[in-house]
């Protein structure tokens, strides 16, 4: 194993130097958490926390997690969020093989090396360059909820780390489900109590911020951005973008509740035959897919194509004669294939402008 720390090291080195170059806006998510940081340290209104066009999206918890980053320089602060997450790839990958059923066939060694030498290749991956580049918190969140998943059934303290990592990003909240729906009722009760607790401290913090977000506004989608953004690969963006408007409840909520059943259904059946690291995979694929979840490829607008461009009605692009304008089989046949797109858009690749326009079909 010693042998393949440099290797890894220099794989990672070399990707983290392409990631600085190619990725457009670079670290622009590390300067938001900056930018909680400091309402954290200084006091002030959270949702005024943003860097540029970009605001403070995450519980007011998280703004207090990451305060840290907005005391140093910006040098230091990228290089300790570089390598924070540099060190995390390799034990993410080394605890989803301490999972079962890998567990049974594979010794601590001969996964710590395994997990090294995919780690090198791993970093090369786009999301993980992109995350790289972006300066995201993303892998420390995934590391907190697999060290979570790895510990044995009788720990008590099994589901903290889960609890605390949905206190810093509401995504990881899911796999508090995923403990229910596999009976381990336990540690669901720890996740909670944990997740409890981060919101206590984040209203000990920052009072009013905290009021403020959870009265409601973590609920709201256009909080992250522009829902109907190219950009926004979620199920939601995408049946925004087919039906070409925003009011979509009727749509997307029974959509996104039949998604996250079934994805949670897999979850829990593997998790049932042993398959613990399929559960895991499986309940994040689910949790990242259907819901209000966003994710934020590194393509930069090109500044080409209108924002007005995603409405077919717009001034921008005039109406189609072909286009139906009755709102019976048509928005029907739209509404179905707008759930497929849902279902594939991690395959489908996107535009590189800010917004896309999607026919009708």
């Amino acid at each position: 194993m010693p042998g393949l720390i440099p290797l890894y090291v220099v794989s990672a080195l070399s990707s983290c130097l392409l990631a600085a170059a190619v990725v457009h806006e670079r670290f622009i998510d590390l300067r938001v958490y900056r930018a909680g940081g400091e309402i954290a340290l200084h006091g002030g209104d959270l949702s005024r926390a943003h860097f540029g066009p970009l605001p403070f999206t995450y519980p007011p918890f998280a703004a207090a997690v990451l305060a840290p980053l907005a005391v140093p320089s910006w040098l230091v602060a990228r290089i300790v969020m570089t390598a924070a997450s540099v060190i995390a790839l390799p034990l993410v990958l080394f605890l989803a093989l301490r999972l079962p059923p890998a567990k049974s066939w594979l010794d601590r060694r001969d996964a710590g090396c395994l997990a090294l030498v995919a780690a090198a290749a791993a970093v090369w991956l786009e999301p993980v360059r992109t995350m790289l580049g972006l300066g995201q918190v993303d892998m420390l969140l995934a590391l907190a909820v697999l060290a979570d998943l790895a510990l044995p059934a009788s720990s008590r303290f099994k589901g903290a780390l889960t609890g605390i990592a949905a206190g810093i990003k509401l995504t990881p909240a899911i796999f508090i489900v995923y403990f229910l729906i596999t009976k381990r009722y336990r540690a669901a009760a720890t996740a909670v109590i944990a997740f409890a607790a981060t919101v206590a401290i984040g209203f000990a913090i920052l009072p009013a911020s905290s009021a403020n977000y959870w009265n409601g506004t973590f609920l709201n989608p256009r909080r992250i951005g522009s829902v109907q953004s190219g950009q926004n690969v979620s199920l939601l963006g995408a049946i925004i973008r087919t039906l070409h408007h925003t009011n979509v409840a009727d749509v997307w909520l029974p959509v996104a509740i039949l998604l996250a059943a079934f994805g949670l259904t897999l979850a829990a059946r593997a998790q049932r035959v042993g398959d613990e690291a399929l559960g895991f995979s499986a309940c994040a694929i689910t949790g990242c897919s259907p819901c209000l979840h966003c994710c934020w490829p590194p393509s930069p607008p090109t500044g080409s194509e209108p924002a007005a461009s995603v409405w077919p009605h717009s001034p921008a692009r005039p109406p189609s004669p072909q286009q139906p304008s009755s709102r019976g089989r048509g928005r029907s046949l739209r509404a179905v294939k707008a759930a497929a797109t849902g279902c594939m858009h991690p395959l489908l690749p996107l535009s590189t402008a800010s917004y896309m326009w999607l026919p009708a079909w």
